[in-house]
């Protein structure tokens, strides 16, 4: 999947946004610590952590007024790792940063679980309604003037330096729209709805 690049399906449906990024794991993630059973567990929780904070990833104008109501981290290799989370914002994402490493640092060494850590890229589970993505990240907002969302800062290049190019589709009840953005294009530009 290393030719695959990530991808950001925007959905606009009155005042509700949807944020679905799907990628694979070596887009967001260095490939050597993927590949080092020892690290891997604890990128991928410091990943998941990240991934899961709306906040670090995306910037919605304060004018918009929109809230994060729900936070979904999925994918086979988030299944796989059993860091698969659907949250509400907050929960669950204070326990995952208790264990946040620099993603392409040296974790502290962990004890062996037990399990075979090699199956965290090899998942193979499927769901039929989608295609299937290493990582797969929903966030869902509600927005109280979505009139004034007229644009999306994509963080994520910072969170994740190994990300160089993001195929964006905004969707509305009306139009789609395609752009690719870039660490030197981050910004996401839509017209008032």
């Amino acid at each position: 999947m290393a030719d695959e690049t990530a991808r950001l399906d925007v959905t606009r449906e009155q005042g509700r946004v949807e944020l679905r990024l799907t990628s694979p794991a070596d887009t967001l993630f260095p490939a050597a610590a993927l590949q080092n059973a020892d690290h891997r567990q604890q990128v991928l929780s410091s990943g998941a952590a990240l991934l899961g904070d709306a906040g670090s990833l995306f910037h919605l104008p304060p004018a918009a007024a929109c809230r994060l109501v729900e936070t979904r981290v999925e994918g086979t290799v988030m299944e796989a790792a059993g860091l698969v989370s659907r949250q509400r914002p907050g929960e669950r994402l204070r326990e995952l940063r208790q264990r946040d490493v620099p993603l392409g640092g040296h974790p502290a060494p962990q004890q062996p679980t037990g399990d075979d850590e090699s199956s965290a890229l090899k998942a193979d589970g499927q769901d039929d309604s989608r295609p299937p993505a290493e990582i797969d990240v929903h966030h869902v907002y509600l927005c109280q003037r979505p009139d004034q969302l007229t644009q999306i800062g994509a963080q994520l290049f910072s969170a994740f330096p190994g990300l160089q190019r993001l195929d964006v589709t905004v969707q509305t009840t009306t139009e789609s729209d395609q752009v690719t953005l870039t660490p030197r294009q981050p910004v996401l530009r839509m017209s008032p709805r």
